[in-house]
């Protein structure tokens, strides 16, 4: 009897302790990234990410928000949590800005390397040139098993000149998949 109590306690506390752990995941992944030096993650992996857009307010190229974002992402199979985010729909690229220091420069993400992000409570995926016909970062709209409905964000650009300059605005558009 004393061993089956005490198999049965061993057991509801790893349960008690796995549960607590996927709670906390997020907390201490945080933790650990502000500990170690944002140079030093993986994150610091990509290209110099430049504006070369003059835009009207309002006529943005990125997803949502002309502002870095707060999201999540898994890159080079590694989850990061509450960091500074763009997704570019003209260019079809994720940006990331370190933390909240604006000295930072901007890194154009290695596209390959992105698994998954989310921003503005949205959910995207990246869909390689093997699985589809037009590959990039894909909105999740519904999985299901085998299937799933995606929605391809993407906006495309005119450019306008007056006496002031040129610039440019971005339309939004978006087609859907289901695969």
């Amino acid at each position: 009897m004393k061993k089956i109590t005490l198999i049965l306690f061993l057991f509801y506390s790893f349960c008690g302790v796995h549960s607590q752990s996927n709670q906390n995941e997020k907390s201490y992944f945080n933790w650990f990234d502000k500990l170690t030096d944002a140079q030093n993650n993986h994150l610091s992996n990509g290209t110099a990410y430049y504006e070369v857009y003059v835009t009207k307010k309002g006529h943005h190229q990125y997803y949502a928000s002309p502002d870095f974002l707060i999201g999540d992402l898994i890159y080079d199979e590694q989850p990061y949590f509450d960091i500074y985010l763009q997704y570019n729909l003209y260019s079809d690229q994720l940006i990331l800005r370190y933390f909240k220091d604006e000295n930072l420069r901007t890194i154009q993400l290695i596209k390959d390397k992105v698994e998954k992000f989310s921003l503005n409570n949205r959910n995207f995926i990246r869909v390689g040139k093997n699985k589809i016909n037009n590959p990039g970062y894909y909105e999740v709209l519904l999985e299901n098993g085998d299937y799933g409905l995606y929605k391809k964000h993407y906006k495309t650009r005119q450019r306008h000149i007056n006496s002031a300059g040129t610039f440019f605005s971005f339309s939004e558009k978006y087609f859907l998949i289901i695969r």
